[in-house]
C-alpha cells in the first residue's frame, strides 16, 4: 500500500486560544473513544487503561479530533502501533478494509477547524455519554448508538462516528 502524506497544518504562533481548543478537543475525543472502547484495547482485546492511538498523526489537524481517527488501545500494543507500523497498518487494514486510506484522504486537504467549536460539540457528546453510563449502570446495558461491534465483543471503527 502506497499512501501520499499530507503536509501537516501550520501551526500559528501567536493563536495560543486555537492551539488550546485543539488540544482540549483532541483529548475528549480520546475520552470518548475509550468510553466506547469499553475499556478494552482494540488491538489485543485486554480489558485495561487505553490510550487513544492516532491513525494519521495528530500534526494533520484535519483529522486530530475525529473519533474515526483514534483506536483504544492499551499502553503495549499503543507502543507497538508506533514501533512496528507495517504489522498495525495491516491489522487495520483487514479489521476495516480502506480505513487508513480514508483518514489520509480526510487529511490531505489542509483546513483550519474551528476547535473551539469542535471542542465543544466533543464534549456534550462526552458528556450525554458519561450520564448514560451512569443511568445504565444498575441495568447493566449501556445504549451506545455509534457503537459497531466486529462480533467479538470488540467495538471497530464506525463510520458513522464523526465531527465536524
Amino acid at each position: 500500500m502506497n499512501y501520499t502524506k499530507p503536509y501537516p497544518k501550520q501551526e500559528y504562533p501567536d493563536d495560543s486560544d486555537h492551539r488550546t481548543y485543539r488540544e482540549k478537543a483532541i483529548d475528549v475525543a480520546g475520552k470518548i473513544a475509550c468510553l466506547i472502547a469499553r475499556g478494552r484495547c482494540s488491538f489485543c482485546g485486554r480489558i485495561c487503561a487505553l490510550t487513544a492511538h492516532h491513525i494519521v498523526h495528530r500534526s494533520y489537524s484535519g483529522t486530530c479530533a475525529l473519533i474515526e481517527n483514534l483506536l483504544p488501545l492499551c499502553q503495549i500494543c499503543h507502543y507497538d502501533a508506533h514501533h512496528d507500523e507495517k504489522r498495525f497498518k495491516a491489522w487495520l487494514e483487514q479489521l476495516k478494509p480502506g480505513h487508513y486510506q480514508k483518514m489520509w484522504e480526510i487529511a490531505r486537504p489542509v483546513c483550519c477547524l474551528d476547535f473551539a467549536e469542535v471542542y465543544s460539540e466533543l464534549l456534550t457528546r462526552y458528556h450525554s455519554m458519561l450520564v448514560e453510563q451512569q443511568k445504565t449502570h444498575h441495568t447493566g446495558k449501556m445504549n451506545m448508538p455509534d457503537q459497531d461491534m466486529t462480533g467479538d465483543g470488540r467495538p471497530s471503527m464506525s463510520d458513522s462516528t464523526t465531527t465536524k
